[in-house]
């Protein structure tokens, strides 16, 4: 009888305590559930880089041993025919104050830069522009090297090995081919730039996508034109059709690329998954604990993380979401 008596104790015990199990497990397995909080935030990819401004430059030229005046100051916009300076053709003279006097129409060591970049220079008689752009009073040297035509055949050896030194022009007195000044191309302009390959944001940054590059501040929006692999660097070439203020001045240039900036909703990636009709949406969590499919349109990504649509009847700020559904379970779990 005792043992009877014992065997039914035991027996109601182990079904007291799957009971309790059947009734716990759940309680903790739910309080486990990893969830997230959907909330609004901005979703930016950018990266840093290296840039050289790459333009349509022109030097003029003298035509002569010669005085001239500035009319127009650097960094002027003027049309086509439009003078910089006048020039007075200097009259030769005799004897020692002749020979005194050349001295200050030498220019030297500028006709000797010249010499490197002859192709990207004409002649002046009258210091007009030739087309329409920007006035400067000086050269880098790098005008033909960065030019529009040879910008594809720079690589990131020839930007490391550049000389960015500014040679000013002569104010006064100038000899035969001194350079006089130099018009900038404004409608058309373009950015060599290096980004580390290691960078995890650099996939993003793809042929004919638009994007905005910030340059000492002055956000310019382009598209990029071309991308290559170049050593341990990617070199990608922006063109833009808007300037800044420094564009016909500045050479090598340190710069912020961002081809996306929203703002939105923001939710991980993982918590998103899929009806088999390629609906997207995800589990939000109730008050009574269970979670709700709903669907959402992602307006863009950065793989990590994404930014959704909110109409008001979806998922909302502050709403917490499962974080790995895997896979479309049902619309209720």
């Amino acid at each position: 009888m005792k043992k009877r008596r014992s065997g039914l104790i035991i027996y109601i015990s182990v079904l007291i305590i799957l009971g309790g199990i059947i009734y716990i497990v759940p309680k903790v397995t739910g309080s486990l559930t990893r969830t997230d909080i959907i909330k609004n935030g901005n979703l930016k990819v950018s990266v840093e880089a290296e840039g050289l401004i790459i333009r349509d430059d022109k030097i003029a030229l003298s035509t002569s041993k010669a005085n001239i005046k500035r009319i127009k100051k650097d960094g002027d916009k003027l049309r086509v025919g439009n003078a910089a300076l006048e020039i007075k053709k200097k009259k030769s003279g005799k004897g020692k104050k002749e020979k005194d006097n050349s001295e200050k129409y030498e220019d030297e060591s500028n006709i000797e830069k010249i010499e490197e970049i002859k192709d990207v220079t004409f002649k002046s008689k009258k210091g007009e522009f030739k087309t329409s752009g920007i006035l400067t009073f000086y050269m880098d040297g790098n005008e033909e090297f960065c030019s529009p035509e040879n910008c594809k055949k720079i690589d990131y050896s020839d930007f490391e090995d550049m000389d960015f030194d500014k040679y000013k022009f002569k104010e006064k007195y100038v000899s035969k081919g001194s350079p006089l000044f130099r018009q900038t191309d404004d409608k058309t302009w373009m950015l060599l730039c290096w980004i580390d390959m290691d960078s995890k944001n650099a996939k993003y940054f793809k042929v004919d996508e638009k994007l905005t590059v910030d340059i000492a501040g002055n956000p310019i929006k382009g598209y990029i034109l071309d991308r290559k692999n170049d050593g341990d660097m990617i070199r990608l070439i922006i063109e833009f059709t808007a300037t800044y203020s420094g564009f016909y001045k500045d050479r090598k240039v340190d710069c912020q690329l961002t081809c996306m900036d929203y703002s939105g909703l923001i939710i991980k990636n993982t918590s998103i998954c899929e009806k088999d009709d390629k609906t997207s949406g995800v589990y939000v969590k109730t008050s009574s604990g269970k979670f709700i499919f709903k669907e959402v349109k992602v307006i863009t990504t950065d793989g990590e993380q994404s930014i959704i649509q909110d109409d008001g009847d979806g998922v909302k700020n502050y709403d917490e979401v499962l974080s790995s559904p895997g896979k479309y379970q049902g619309e209720e779990i």
